[in-house]
């Protein structure tokens, strides 16, 4: 384990929070994201969740020359998935801030952490900083199709848009205070995927709509292949977890865990969920044509 800090003192420091699965292809990038962060006042926490190819093998050569702190853990047998790691992760982070990465994306550029803190020195008591991303999406030869960048909008800090309208279940478009955590118990679901869904809702509806704030600068780059992003290929794990994100959705409104001013909005995030499992499905169908036809050629 990497025992290298950084100078600065542990209650400005952020954790950085990598989950981990065969990921030898891109974790090398993502560390070196990392590595070129003017602003080195960060651990990073990787946890790897039962890889069987080289990706830890390459952790722990990067740890011997890294010049920031890494912790590379493992997940329990009888556990998986992105939240079991993130569970990991929080349970032995030490930063006062939270920013989660995922092993086959990368932070922008060197000026993040650097940014991220300065908006968080403007705004002390800041629970939530809503930050920008930049999509890249590749074909299946690996090149580049497509890029666009999103930015933040002052509407989007709103409480009642996130735990209602918005849709989009992604935890690392965010920096996260890691008391919302700790004070309120809240922890990822394991064994499934769309882990960041229900948190996220909890997250927002346990902060300060004071606290939250929105910076607008490109934090995250979001790399999307197919196959091999968890939103691309629909798949009866995916409508598995979709179902039980509905119901959990319905428990949090019946067992009043929401406000009940934010229960409406939650409700009509609720009606959108079928919407989602009918496009999965006709996405599904779309992809299977297309493999018959491939196939006929």
């Amino acid at each position: 384990m990497n025992r290298k800090r950084s100078k600065m003192k542990t209650e400005d420091m952020f954790s950085i929070i990598i989950p981990m699965h065969n990921a030898q292809e891109f974790i090398l990038d993502a560390l070196n994201s990392l590595e070129i962060q003017e602003t080195k006042n960060f651990e990073c926490l990787i946890i790897d969740d039962h890889s069987s190819d080289k990706s830890k093998k390459i952790v722990k050569n990067y740890q011997k020359k890294a010049n920031f702190s890494i912790q590379l853990y493992e997940t329990e047998n009888e556990k998986w998935g992105p939240g079991a790691a993130r569970n990991i992760g929080l349970s032995h982070a030490k930063g006062k801030y939270i920013l989660f990465l995922d092993a086959d994306d990368q932070l922008k550029d060197k000026n993040v952490v650097k940014k991220i803190t300065e908006a968080i020195k403007k705004e002390r008591n800041a629970e939530i900083i809503l930050l920008g991303k930049k999509k890249v999406w590749y074909n299946y030869n690996g090149k580049i199709v497509k890029e666009k960048e999103y930015f933040p909008r002052p509407k989007q800090k709103e409480k009642s848009y996130q735990i209602g309208r918005n849709n989009e279940g992604i935890i690392w478009s965010y920096c996260w205070k890691k008391e919302l955590f700790i004070k309120h118990k809240i922890q990822f679901p394991e064994n499934t995927i769309w882990e960041d869904f229900i948190p996220k809702i909890l997250l927002f509806s346990h902060a300060n709509q004071e606290n939250i704030i929105h910076l607008s600068y490109i934090t995250h780059q979001y790399n999307i292949r197919p196959g091999k992003s968890i939103g691309t290929t629909p798949t009866l794990t995916k409508v598995k977890a979709l179902i039980k994100i509905y119901h959990k959705c319905s428990h949090l409104i019946k067992e009043e865990k929401i406000e009940k001013k934010y229960r409406k909005e939650l409700f009509w995030k609720m009606m959108q969920l079928p919407c989602v499992l009918g496009w999965m499905l006709n996405r599904a169908i779309i992809m299977k044509l297309l493999y018959l036809r491939r196939k006929r050629k």
